[in-house]
């Protein structure tokens, strides 16, 4: 019995290891204030700002509530960023990024040989974005793979996508369930 329990305990570190590199990088948590996240917490454009710029894997966490500041971009083409990004709740209450007259978020990483770049959508609600390509979610890549899942889109406009548009290239792949 206790050889099976150090196999076991061996077995979960190992795990916990490999799982941790994983998640290696920096989280930002986005709130709905205008901070500028030089401290890992600020408004919603400001964290990704900071993302956009730090040459690391990055994890944003938006804490429940409505983002209306926007539009909100994350163009890594202009900073050569070629690192993972996930955005994703914080809380079992899901955040709301309202679009207005554009996106209500514009992911784009096309030019800069992202091959590294993995992005991540969980658990948001893109509403009332009004946009000729994802009036809720448009993200623009190449050789690089985008998940967008358990997300909302509510009320979105667009010609190509009203709620999400996805525009792949090169190796670029996406993959979109549970919305």
């Amino acid at each position: 019995m206790k050889n099976s329990h150090k196999s076991f305990l061996t077995a979960f570190s190992v795990l916990m290891l490999s799982t941790s590199s994983l998640w290696a990088g920096t989280t930002l948590i986005a709130n709905n204030s205008n901070d500028d996240c030089a401290d890992g917490i600020g408004g919603f454009q400001q964290c990704l700002d900071v993302a956009v710029d730090n040459g690391d894997a990055d994890t944003i966490l938006l804490k429940p509530g409505t983002y209306d500041q926007g539009p909100y971009i994350y163009n890594a083409a202009i900073t050569a960023e070629d690192s993972p990004l996930i955005i994703q709740n914080q809380a079992e209450e899901l955040p709301i990024i309202v679009g207005g007259a554009d996106s209500g978020l514009t992911i784009i990483t096309s030019g800069v040989g992202d091959t590294q770049t993995e992005l991540n959508f969980h658990g948001l609600v893109f509403q009332n974005g009004d946009n000729g390509n994802g009036g809720g979610l448009n993200v623009t890549l190449s050789d690089a793979n985008a998940t967008v899942e358990h997300c909302n889109f509510l009320d979105n406009k667009g010609t190509l996508g009203a709620g999400l548009a996805i525009a792949a290239s090169g190796t670029g792949s996406a993959s979109i369930s549970h919305n």
